[in-house]
């Protein structure tokens, strides 16, 4: 039981990294189009504690899933990843009143139904 830790470890920084680069990338605005301009743009996003902080947590959510694949064979472990796809969904509604709709609520459905089997076998 102890090794599925792993598996939510990679699941947990995966998605905390992937808010935290959100929300510091909505205080950076819309990227610019010349050269000169996405350069400049890069090095400011590239600095920023929020971009530093979400690439922190995604090294470790790999370490975890190094941890995590030498555990368990890769065709049950990667279907778990997923519920990143539906914790993100959700914390993009709370956090960043995102709107959902239905199609991608069926979408999710389908993901849960997935990770649901997978984990059954």
């Amino acid at each position: 039981m102890k090794n599925y830790l792993f598996i939510v470890g990679t699941i947990i920084f995966t998605t905390l990294g992937q808010i935290i680069m959100k929300y510091g990338m909505s205080s950076f605005g819309e990227a610019p189009t010349t050269f000169k301009e996405i350069v400049r743009f890069l090095l400011k996003v590239g600095t920023s504690i929020y971009f530093i902080a979400a690439c922190a947590f995604a090294l470790t959510a790999a370490l975890c899933w190094a941890l995590a694949l030498s555990k368990f064979e890769i065709s049950f472990a990667y279907p778990f990843m997923s519920i990143s796809f539906v914790l993100i969904v959700l914390l993009s509604i709370v956090l960043f009143g995102e709107s959902v709709s239905v199609v991608r609520w069926m979408g999710v459905a389908a993901i849960c139904l997935g990770v649901f089997l997978v984990s059954r076998s």
